[in-house]
Order: C-alpha cells, then structure tokens, then sequence
C-alpha cells in the first residue's frame, strides 16, 4: 500500500515536468525490467499521455504494482502482437492514439534494417513490408541457394544492400558461410507475395524434418495459440528412427485451465496438414525464455534429447 501511495505522488509531480516529450507509450508483457517499466509509465502518465500495454492477461500489467487509479488509465491490449492478433491489435492502437504501428525486418549484420511496411503502402499485418531504397532481397531454396523460388514458396530470405556487413572480424570461415556471391544469408524462412510484401516463417535452424517433410513449428505455434485454453507454446523436432524427428510441442496453459493431447491435436486438424500436427504434447508451467523474452527452442531441444538419452541409459 505504501508503496502505491508513493507511486501516485510521483505521478501527481510529474504533471508538471516538461523534461520528457513524451504523449504515448506502448509496452509489451511481460517486463523484463520493472523498474524501467515503471519509470516510463510514470512519466507518461504525469504528462497526461496515454498509456497501453501489450500484454496476454491483466495480470501481467497488475505485476507492476501500480496504484488503481493508473491503472483504471492503462489500455491493457489482451493478445500476443507476434501471433493471432496482429490485425486487431494494431487497429486498435490506432483508434487510441492516432498512430500506426510499421512492421520491418533486420539484423545486427544489416545495420540493423532491410525490410519496413511502407506507411502508404497497403496494410498487411504480419508481412515485415518491402526491401528498404536500394536493397534487394529475394526468397532462395533451402537446399541449393542458387535456385530463386517463385511467389509464394517457402524459402531462406537473402539480402544485399549498402548497409549489409562485409563480414564478421576476424571469422572468415564464418563469413563465408553466411555471405554467399554477394548475398547475405539471414537463416530466415520467408515468403514473398505478388505485391512484394515479405513475410518471415520461421527459423532455418529450427525447421523440422518429419518425414522428408518442411515443417515450420512458428505455423503451429501460431495455430495452437490461437486456442482460448493455451497462453503460449513451444513446438521442437526430436530424434525419431522412423519419421527422423518427431514433432513435438510444449505448451503452457492459461490459469485454471486444461487440455489433452487427443485435444490438442484435434484442434489442430483444421488447420495443419497431418504431418505438421504434434505428434507428442507435454504441458509445461513455463517456457525458457531470452533477456528479451524470446522463446530458446534450443534449450528445450537440448533438454528433450539429454532427457531421452538418460532414458535410453535407465533402460
């Protein structure tokens, strides 16, 4: 309680600080840094802005431990950005400030930007928009680079352009695996429609082969948070003697919530071919995330397969 009162002073003194011009703020769930957070919402606030929050449940935003009256001022956006609620999140952000929200592409080895949604341009949510003034990109095969794939084929997006690096310090090996005639070679799966909009898949390195099958698990991730029940999940390619790897899939449930795999493989029947459907379910409490709450697919990869050799070994 106290420390809300001190919240709601702060606040009070800040309405009439001109150092920060800022009007808006939007933040995404969960916070990484709470007291940075906190700071920038106070800020906000104090100058009469409006604050929205990005976020898969109120809870989320309540764990910032801000007063009710700021909270009863906080636009809590329920969805995840990344996934099913591109489109209504970003209409929304709109209605409330005006603005829109521009999706883009880049990298560290690209300073940072090649691809941005134009703001003239046609309004394609989850596409990251065309190649940047003088950078061209084109969709390759994952097998064999040299082939460049037609519109709407799944393939590795590779760049050039003055901004692309010209090669990592001092790793020459490096560099001449990802920069290839000229092209660098992102390692992300992307599709390119008729409009040369592009549209990042997935991860090449995180791309399952199930069968002889491409299976990309964002598509599934994607497709099983969409599920009323499920607030996220992981999906990962496991060892298999028969199909090569397994699909499998992590998946964390909403609060007082639960499901089956027959379930969750029967929700996935209507929009996944036979192949892409997990073929093994395990519910988790939480999934291995970056500093930047990425998912690490690898770690729980690397857990699956040291867990099934220990496994082997107890047998």
């Amino acid at each position: 309680m106290k420390a809300n009162l001190r919240i709601v002073d702060l606040a009070q003194n800040l309405k009439n600080k001109t150092a920060h011009n800022v009007h808006h703020l939007a933040i995404q769930c969960p916070f990484q840094n709470r007291l940075s957070a906190l700071a920038d919402i106070l800020v906000v606030y104090g100058k009469g802005g409006k604050v929205i929050v990005f976020t898969q449940t109120k809870a989320d935003a309540n764990s910032l431990l801000l007063s009710d009256k700021i909270k009863q001022d906080i636009e809590v956006m329920h969805g995840d950005i990344a996934q099913n609620q591109r489109e209504v999140t970003m209409k929304r952000f709109k209605e409330l400030t005006g603005s829109v929200i521009v999706e883009g592409f880049g990298m560290s080895e690209t300073s940072p930007g090649t691809h941005v949604s134009p703001l003239g341009g046609a309004c394609k949510p989850g596409s990251v928009g065309l190649p940047l003034s003088n950078t061209d990109a084109r969709i390759v095969d994952i097998d064999d680079p040299t082939i460049e794939l037609p519109i709407g084929e799944e393939g590795e997006l590779v760049v050039q352009g003055p901004q692309v690096m010209r090669g990592y310090w001092g790793r020459d090996d490096e560099t001449a695996l990802t920069i290839i005639n000229g092209w660098l070679h992102t390692g992300d799966l992307a599709t390119m429609d008729e409009d040369g909009y592009f549209f990042i898949v997935g991860r090449k390195k995180d791309m399952i082969n199930s069968s002889g099958f491409k299976v990309f698990p964002d598509e599934i991730d994607q497709v099983l948070a969409s599920h009323e029940k499920i607030l996220e999940a992981a999906t990962i390619g496991v060892p298999d003697d028969c199909r090569t790897e397994t699909v499998k899939s992590f998946i964390v449930m909403r609060p007082g919530q639960t499901m089956t795999r027959e379930e969750v493989r029967s929700f996935c029947e209507g929009d996944l071919a036979p192949y892409k459907i997990p073929f093994e379910v395990e519910f988790i409490d939480e999934l291995p995330k970056s500093t930047v709450m990425k998912v690490l697919r690898r770690e729980l990869r690397d857990w699956e397969i040291e867990r099934r050799k220990k496994a082997g070994k107890d047998d």
